[in-house]
């Protein structure tokens, strides 16, 4: 499996020294995020917009396990032993790497080539479960009835089962924040003054490879 350089700059491929999430597993996916150069991602009303510089790779490749609380809607995902942390309503969740101990929004300072100063990388993942992701990523719309073949499929007990579960569809957002007055970012050519926030989207799709 292809890995970023470390001059990629994506907080996903952080190192970590965490074995394993807390909670029960849902599973093992392998996960592929192609870059939404074309914008072919719909953005939520009043979004971050996309940032125009170029540095972004095209590409991630990396494994991840799921887990969730059968007993609340928390949700972990463990990456190269770093965690993210979110929710799990049905079979949609939303992470992201935990806050820091005063509270504040967690992210990862990164340089791009295309930029004279340093960034802060802030990483979200979004997504839903479903039952096979590998014929073109559609997450389900609506809650489905919960049954013998669903994803989540209900089991003999009367409890939840996730192996029905082979695929997850989503995307990964990398919010880029502009820590320091002046910078200057290049686009298309020409170095522009850049400020705020930005964002870079990729389209998330995974397969699952075990638990």
């Amino acid at each position: 499996m292809s890995r970023l350089p470390l001059l990629a700059l994506l907080p996903l491929l952080a190192c970590g020294t965490q074995d394993a999430p807390p909670g029960d597993a849902i599973g093992t996916f392998a996960f592929v995020a192609s870059l939404d150069e074309g914008g072919a991602i719909l953005d939520p009303p009043e979004s971050t917009p996309r940032c125009r510089f170029e540095g972004a790779p095209d590409r991630i490749e990396f494994d991840g396990s799921l887990s969730h609380d059968p007993e609340g809607d928390a949700a972990w995902l463990l990456i190269d032993g770093t965690l993210r942390e979110g929710t799990l309503e049905g079979a949609t969740f939303d992470l992201s790497l935990p806050r820091e101990p005063d509270g504040s929004i967690r992210g990862v300072p990164r340089r791009l080539p295309a930029c004279t100063c340093d960034l802060l990388f802030v990483e979200k993942i979004d997504g839903a479960l479903v039952e096979s992701s590998t014929e073109g990523c559609r997450p389900p719309q609506e809650p489905v009835e919960v049954g013998p073949a669903t994803c989540p499929r209900l089991g003999e007990d009367g409890e939840l089962a996730w192996d029905s579960c082979g695929g997850i569809c989503g995307t990964l957002r990398e919010e880029v924040r502009f820590e320091a007055s002046g910078c200057s970012c290049e686009v298309d050519g020409v170095q522009e003054q850049v400020a705020g926030v930005c964002q870079f989207v990729w389209a998330l799709q995974g397969t699952r490879i075990g638990g």
